[in-house]
């Protein structure tokens, strides 16, 4: 198995963010806006924070067959020039949307290590 090329190096990814940021600073309204919004429910009631614990969860687990998740991890990304991440974030998008009936707008926290590939 051959490893992945060497990316951007820490010095040089830590020398763009300036730049990378101000291109960012003329989003800061939208995205004001975007929070400004209430977010829907995606249960029939508001969460409870009494009863929606860790020890009340519950799972669903899903199995995807082969040739759908082989195009998702290889020519879905191409074509649309994103990531696997980008294209699920978009299927939870249109879901959400279809369920509420139109309304896709949904809040989303994810985490990730920090330096991912910007340039």
């Amino acid at each position: 198995m051959a490893l992945e090329p060497v990316g951007t190096s820490y010095r040089a990814w830590a020398g763009m963010l300036p730049e990378l940021a101000a291109d960012r600073a003329g989003e800061l309204a939208l995205w004001q806006g975007v929070l400004a919004e209430p977010d829907g429910l995606l249960g029939s009631r508001a969460l409870d924070p009494v009863v929606d614990v860790a020890g009340t969860a519950g799972s669903v687990t899903v199995e995807v067959p082969a040739e759908v998740s082989q195009g998702l991890l290889s020519w879905v990304p191409g074509v649309w020039g994103a990531g696997v991440e980008e294209v699920l974030l978009a299927a939870l998008g249109v879901a959400v949307s279809q369920w509420r009936g139109g309304d896709g707008h949904v809040l989303v926290d994810l985490e990730g290590h920090g330096r991912e590939q910007l340039v």
